[in-house]
């Protein structure tokens, strides 16, 4: 006899999940308001990083669990321009260290229910963050979003096993200086004011603590692909911290379960 009880989650570690420039570039601003942009500079042509985002956060092969993704609360701010409105079908954990937070331990962090199965959790800090995840009953598997500076702090944290980055390389190979494609050629306007990143991917500690993995469960599936849309081609590449030989148990769905980008 099956039980319809909803399985207690264990696992206490996350990956990381972003798209960037093949030099990190990760953010960029408004040059008015200097808030952070929740799209990044070539999403008007192409959005194949915001599908991929948003499948591999959604997608968990237990219907009773719903994944978390965890940011900071400049990329909170940013999302619907403003308007706080969460990311559906998951659990949004924003960590905001303002002084206006009175919460300080995992059972007093603030939560809110939003429409669409969309959870919003404020804390303080990564591990509180993780502390607060590992209470609740329902959640899959923890993904870290953005923005720049959590990122690199996830990258060092001791509970990350995987980075899964998507890399958008610029028609003219413009992503090195940082700046916006500037091609005659291209079918889509990609305008030649240079968009400067305010946030980037620590490449270095990438290097020196992750190797790429080949896809070890159907989360990891997009892992090696390689694909055009508009001007841009992306890569998807997923690394696995150094020592990591874990598996994420229980979990290696059929193959098809997630659909192709």
């Amino acid at each position: 006899m099956t039980s319809n009880l909803i399985p207690f989650c264990s696992q206490d570690t996350f990956d990381i999940i972003v798209s960037c420039t093949h030099t990190g570039g990760l953010e960029t601003r408004s040059t008015s308001t200097r808030q952070l942009l929740a799209s990044p500079p070539w999403s008007s042509a192409c959005n194949a990083d915001a599908r991929w985002i948003t499948r591999v956060t959604t997608y968990h092969p237990d219907p009773r669990l719903i994944n978390a993704v965890i940011m900071d609360a400049c990329m909170w701010a940013s999302l619907d321009a403003g308007q706080h409105f969460p990311l559906k079908w998951r659990c949004n954990v924003v960590i905001d260290d303002s002084a206006t937070l009175s919460h300080a331990s995992p059972y007093d962090a603030a939560y809110k229910h939003h429409a669409k199965g969309a959870i919003s959790i404020f804390v303080r800090s990564l591990d509180q963050a993780l502390s607060t995840l590992a209470i609740r009953g329902n959640i899959g598997r923890v993904y870290v979003i953005g923005g720049s500076d959590l990122i690199n702090t996830a990258l060092k944290h001791p509970k990350c096993k995987h980075a899964m980055i998507c890399y958008v390389n610029y028609p003219d190979g413009s992503q090195s200086a940082g700046g916006q494609a500037n091609t005659a050629n291209s079918t889509v306007a990609v305008t030649s004011t240079v968009v400067p990143f305010y946030g980037y991917l620590d490449l270095e500690t990438l290097r020196n603590n992750y190797h790429v993995s080949a896809p070890e469960s159907e989360q990891y599936k997009y892992s090696g692909i390689k694909l055009k849309e508009g001007p841009y081609t992306l890569d998807f590449i997923c690394y696995a911290r150094n020592g990591n030989t874990t598996t994420i148990a229980n979990e290696n769905a059929a193959v098809g379960s997630l659909p192709p980008l």
